[in-house]
């Protein structure tokens, strides 16, 4: 049993990473997975942002069974192959997947096949998106309520070649008030700067509205677009998603 002092050596670790996630100008998209604070419910937090006017023209929308989707503010003819796609999806209330792009729904066939994301049917058919020059790293987790485990695959592109390099981080447990987050970049840059090391801690203190505001408060800037936190009940499955958009949905 941890002692008092270690709570709060953890809590101070995870504060000051949040404390620096704030100070970052461009983490890009971002993930967050882990436990709510009451321990009942395990937290999904997904955030877009955009420094062009393509990437900001975005909102969060849900769809049926506790799925996520990113879409056109202003609808327009513009290539939107790596900026509209199923940011989350779920099935039987027992396995959860989110990711910063079109492999979501690969993510829940590798949880239902083999039970995770290091398996060569997920990481031979994807790597980093094609976005040069800034080769924007692919990120994903995964949550099976089965075997109660947490799973996170990071994509990047190697600094030397078109290799892909792929990091993959499992974990069984989060206290009650934390988790781990993991986003597309390091800051802000021409080429923007990739992500490095691995998904780092972070408290997850408020109920689901509360973390909406909470997260939205620390990632604001001119940049942020959108930000969804979902919460999953640990005993029946069942989801619930609140979103915050900075645009407003128009008409076709």
């Amino acid at each position: 049993m941890m002692t008092q002092a270690q709570k709060d050596a953890i809590y101070q670790i995870a504060y000051e990473n949040l404390l620096r996630l704030h100070a970052n100008v461009y983490p890009g998209r971002f993930i967050a997975m882990g436990n709510s604070e009451d321990g009942n419910s395990i937290a999904i937090i997904y955030a877009i942002m955009g420094r062009s006017d393509k990437s900001r023209n975005r909102i969060f929308v849900e769809e049926a069974n506790g799925c996520l989707k990113t879409a056109q503010a202003v609808p327009n003819d513009e290539d939107t192959s790596l900026i509209i796609y199923n940011a989350m999806l779920e099935e039987r209330g027992i396995f959860f997947a989110v990711s910063n792009g079109n492999q979501t729904k690969s993510a829940i066939n590798c949880i239902n096949k083999d039970g995770g994301l290091n398996n060569e049917m997920f990481t031979d058919v994807w790597k980093y998106e094609p976005d040069a020059s800034n080769y924007t790293s692919r990120i994903t987790a995964i949550y099976n309520k089965e075997d109660k485990k947490f799973q996170f695959l990071l994509l990047r592109k190697s600094m030397f070649d078109s290799n892909c390099e792929k990091q993959f981080y499992e974990y069984s447990h989060f206290n009650p008030g934390y988790g781990r987050c993991i986003h597309t970049y390091s800051g802000n840059g021409d080429p923007l700067p990739p992500f490095t090391g691995e998904p780092y801690l972070i408290p997850l203190a408020g109920n689901q509205e509360e973390l909406l505001n909470n997260f939205w408060t620390t990632l604001e800037g001119e940049n942020l677009v959108s930000l969804a936190v979902k919460f999953i009940d640990i005993v029946t499955g069942e989801s619930k998603i609140l979103i915050k958009n900075k645009y407003e949905k128009q008409d076709e």
